[in-house]
């Protein structure tokens, strides 16, 4: 795990999820409580992720990017029973709500073995807030059958091993970070915290310093990498995986055109767990280069897709 100069082993990772998670467990978490995480990305969102799963709880992001008016909001609407964070909780967010300070020399006294918790595939894994683009956002309850089918069919899908390095750059308010976190981390690999994930220029020296292998990006923002001087420096991707947008068909072309690495289209609304349906783009779309835009392809595993008219 690395932050900057931060570097965690599996190890020491492990060891402060678990004390972590057994102090909330000693404040009453276990299956179907919600905690929230007021955190952006770093090495303490991570450490408060894995250890709400580890006590059987669920896991709400907080993004400190977003107005307080929304986050409000969203906590109005879960009302979960402790907040976690990274830095500090404003005011005006605790409700009277139990706040927990992350950090990696908290805890020091609890356990580090890992806790002994029984769930079922029906328990609650997490609860995100979609966009509200089409009215209100709405809280989505998504079980850990659902996210456990996603990680493992994309550990199999895109062969993540130990060899391998991601990049986490998306918002935790959005699913696919989870996806980047818990992909990397069953995988074996080395999972690198872009804290400023919006300049394409550090994002592009990021995965040049790391030999990053696996990207997360929306179109819009892997348009803004290919126009980086350095972009075709990042000869150690291996994989670039594209949500959350439309695809283009000159996006495709004008990736292939200065890389040759896996580009996947994929797609998911945050109801169906991160991602529904994978398309490989080295595959000629549709109808040729005419097309205006890049299929969402094929299910993945354990989904199916239905194409449906008016009725």
């Amino acid at each position: 795990l690395i932050e900057g100069e931060r570097r965690l082993t599996y190890r020491e990772m492990n060891q402060q999820a678990n004390r972590l998670a057994h102090h909330l467990i000693g404040l009453g978490a276990g299956p179907e409580t919600l905690i929230a995480i007021y955190a952006r990305r770093s090495i303490e969102l991570v450490l408060s992720l894995l250890a709400v799963l580890k006590t059987g709880s669920a896991y709400m992001p907080l993004d400190p990017d977003y107005p307080a008016a929304r986050l409000n909001a969203m906590l109005a609407q879960s009302s979960p029973a402790i907040i976690l964070s990274e830095g500090g909780v404003p005011e005006t967010l605790r409700s009277g709500r139990p706040v927990i300070e992350v950090s990696e020399s908290a805890f020091l006294g609890y356990p580090e073995a890992n806790p002994e918790v029984s769930i079922s595939g029906e328990s609650l894994a997490y609860v995100l807030f979609t966009s509200g683009s089409t009215g209100h956002p709405k809280g989505v309850a998504v079980p850990h059958r659902a996210l456990a089918n996603r990680v493992a069919w994309g550990r199999t899908k895109f062969e993540l091993s130990s060899n391998d390095v991601v990049l986490q750059r998306t918002s935790p308010s959005f699913d696919v970070s989870l996806w980047e976190i818990l992909g990397a981390l069953a995988s074996g690999a080395s999972l690198v915290l872009a804290r400023d994930a919006t300049d394409p220029a550090r994002l592009v020296d990021l995965i040049i310093r790391h030999s990053v292998t696996f990207l997360e990006a929306v179109p819009s923002l892997l348009r803004a990498l290919l126009l980086m001087p350095r972009w075709r420096e990042c000869r150690s991707l291996r994989l670039v995986c594209c949500g959350g947008e439309a695809m283009s068909e000159a996006l495709r072309r004008q990736f292939y055109a200065s890389a040759s690495c896996c580009l996947y289209n994929m797609y998911g609304p945050t109801e169906a767990a991160i991602d529904a349906a994978h398309f490989d783009c080295r595959s000629q779309p549709g109808g040729g280069e005419n097309d205006a835009y890049v299929p969402v392809g094929r299910p993945v595993g354990n989904v199916r897709l239905y194409v449906l008219d008016r009725h």
